[in-house]
């Protein structure tokens, strides 16, 4: 006699084998059990930004950072600009030379800053001093997609300064809390994208060092705000 059912692995109800799911689930079990664990994702996810956000909370001395690049590559590719501003001002910004590189086409394209524009710019070794002061003096270094650009600093910078970088990509992806699937994790969503979510009016050229670190502030205080709206809520 073949047997064409099968109980459920979560109810028990005998259902075809065929409507179950390979871990053996009936169709309403299998739905409850996704919309369980968008839940707990959810609650996890929020407390997740709340804890990020609160680590870089005001009265915190706070430092913006952004880089422009060669490349997108730490290995073979080298900075080109760096700008880092607090609460209300610039306080580090300079063109940076390659000190191997000589071209690099494609990400002129992006930035706009070509071999010409730091010809007579300082190499990072000279801006390593005021830079890791700046830098040091945060204690919270609020970067858009901070693993990126840290990866661009010197190894003995990066490993002083990861304590205090929060990275505001990941807190603005918990924020919006759309799923990927592929790489199971909070979809990301690029700087102009959340910047434009948050109202930000540019004031300068997007992609380049001073103005994005701008927008990231701009990102960063909104999300303080929603979270604040949030909390208060609750």
């Amino acid at each position: 006699m073949v047997h064409t059912h099968s109980a459920c692995a979560c109810c028990g109800i005998e259902h075809l084998r065929d409507s179950l799911t390979l871990e053996g689930l009936c169709m309403p079990c299998a739905a409850a059990e996704l919309a369980a664990e968008r839940a707990a994702r959810d609650i996890r996810r929020l407390a997740d930004l709340r804890s990020l956000l609160l680590r870089g909370a005001s009265p915190r001395k706070t430092i913006y950072l952004d880089t422009e690049t060669t490349g997108l590559s730490p290995l073979g590719d080298e900075l080109l600009e760096v700008a880092a501003i607090d609460d209300g001002e610039v306080v580090f910004h300079s063109l940076v030379k390659p000190t191997r590189l000589k071209e690099w086409p494609e990400a002129e394209l992006i930035h706009g800053i070509s071999p010409s524009d730091v010809q007579n710019a300082p190499t990072l070794g000279d801006l390593l001093p005021e830079l890791a002061q700046v830098l040091l003096s945060a204690e919270a270094l609020v970067v858009y997609n901070a693993p990126f650009d840290l990866a661009f600093l010197p190894e003995g910078l990066r490993n002083s300064i990861e304590p205090a970088t929060l990275c505001a990509m990941e807190a603005f992806a918990l924020h919006v809390g759309q799923w990927d699937e592929r790489r199971e994790a909070f979809r990301w969503h690029s700087l102009a994208a959340a910047s434009s979510i948050a109202e930000h009016f540019w004031t300068g050229s997007q992609h380049r060092a001073v103005a994005d670190a701008v927008a990231t502030r701009a990102v960063w205080q909104w999300l303080q705000q929603q979270n604040a709206r949030i909390a208060a809520k609750s």
